[in-house]
């Protein structure tokens, strides 16, 4: 479980990219994608273990000069929010399709 301001702010941020108001870019050699917003710059990394077969979410904010490191493993009751965060965040990058 995040604390509720980390999953307040990953909610907003949900809700800046699918608003187009936030633009992330996409690693895809390390899983993550990354983000700079106001005075932060965020990272969302997925991570699976193949030895317990458990796959997580490493969010990491860094503001003034120190990072600040939050996981979520599957089990966890905001690993969804993450998730959709994160492919949210992915497709930002992609911008809009004409069809």
């Amino acid at each position: 479980m995040l604390p509720i301001n980390i999953k307040n702010l990953a909610i907003h941020l949900l809700d800046e990219t699918k608003h187009n108001n936030l633009k992330w870019s996409y690693d895809s050699y390390k899983s993550r994608i990354s983000a700079s917003y106001k005075e932060m710059y965020i990272t969302l990394t997925y991570y699976f273990d193949y030895e317990s077969e458990v796959a997580s979410y490493v969010f990491d904010l860094y503001m003034h000069g120190k990072p600040y490191i939050f996981k979520e493993n599957m089990f966890g009751s905001d690993y969804s929010l993450l998730s959709i965060l994160y492919e949210q965040g992915m497709a930002s990058e992609l911008g809009d399709f004409n069809f």
